[in-house]
């Protein structure tokens, strides 16, 4: 497909990019800071005057919710506005377009996890603890309902007005690929939790691309949507339903001798380890069929996005040398490496 048409720029204006980046960086280090502070504060109101609250399995969602979305959220758009939005040319995609786009983001999650995994596994070999995943934690507390609002409805709309919408149109004009990768290192970075970080990062480029290629941010707020909701819904139901304590104990029963006790604990439990199994296998061919077609179509997809016009050996200090970016960086990161030890 042809790439999207910007307005034409008739050299590359590196002190407006420079200034594009640097008010980037200043927003999102913004939307950082005014989001921690936020949470800090009401969770330290919570915890003095109403300790029955705090905690509780909705209130972090709502503590979330708030410091997110009603603080952090307005300071980046507010910030934002610094720079001019250079929005591209809207382009359709279709049906099986996006069929073929919400496979492939399936699998990212997937695959992209099993170098978590790894990673993880190396981290707690050399420190000698265990690690936890605080998004697995919260909402596994949750509400279900309230945990699918704030995943599948809120969150997707958000972060893609945040990331993808606000960040692309005033990035992508002096180079479409550096704000791709800009704006994912930044959605990957803001998630402060490493069993997220190397999808959110595979994902933010996905979706990036999209953008910048239909101009269109509803394809990547449903793409998300459908994400989050494959990512989070049914682990939460099979949490709810403990599913995965009977598919654990059908294991240890397996490996005993006592088939009796086998075949009696799996006809008292034949419809959760029947839904168990089809809902693996259903993810299982997801997955493989997600890498299929990222495997066809990744060259083309890679090719969409425009060559840079950055010059040369400027691009990283253009990007990434502005003092509230390599703030931002910087907390996000200690943020994350807090989470594993705290």
């Amino acid at each position: 497909m042809d790439c999207l048409e910007y307005t034409t720029l008739p050299q590359y204006a590196e002190t407006d990019a420079k200034k594009a980046y640097r008010t980037a960086g200043g927003a999102l280090f913004a939307f950082l800071i005014g989001t921690q502070v936020t949470a800090i504060v009401l969770a330290a109101i919570a915890n003095l005057f109403f300790p029955w609250l705090y905690g509780t399995d909705w209130f972090v969602l709502a503590l979330n919710f708030v410091a997110i979305y009603c603080v952090g959220a307005p300071l980046f758009f507010i910030l934002s506005k610094k720079a001019p939005p250079i929005p591209p040319v809207k382009k359709k995609m279709s049906a099986g377009s996006l069929i073929c786009a919400a496979l492939i983001a399936i699998s990212c999650i997937y695959v992209f996890n099993i170098f978590t995994v790894i990673v993880t596994a190396i981290i707690e070999a050399i420190f000698d603890f265990t690690t936890t995943n605080r998004l697995d934690e919260t909402l596994g507390n949750a509400n279900l309902w309230l945990a699918i609002i704030s995943t599948v409805v809120i969150a997707p709309i958000m972060e893609e007005l945040i990331f993808r919408k606000t960040l692309c149109d005033r990035l992508a004009p002096y180079g479409e690929w550096q704000a791709v990768i800009f704006s994912a290192l930044a959605f990957s970075l803001f998630h402060t939790n490493l069993q997220q970080m190397l999808y959110a990062f595979a994902l933010g480029v996905l979706f990036g691309i999209i953008y910048i290629r239909t101009g269109n941010i509803k394809y990547t707020m449903i793409l998300h949507a459908i994400v989050n909701f494959i990512g989070s819904v049914p682990g939460l139901l099979l949490l709810k339903g403990d599913a995965l304590g009977i598919i654990d104990e059908l294991a240890v029963l397996a490996d005993g001798t006592d088939y009796e006790a086998l075949l009696a604990f799996m006809s008292d439990n034949a419809a959760v380890i029947f839904g168990y199994l089809i809902y693996a296998v259903l993810l299982f061919f997801t997955v493989i069929t997600g890498v299929v077609l990222a495997i066809i179509f990744c060259g083309k997809l890679l090719r969409s996005v425009e060559k840079s016009p950055m010059p040369k050996g400027k691009r990283f200090v253009i990007m990434f040398t502005g003092v509230f970016t390599v703030l931002y960086v910087v907390f996000t990161a200690a943020l994350t490496v807090y989470s594993l030890f705290a």
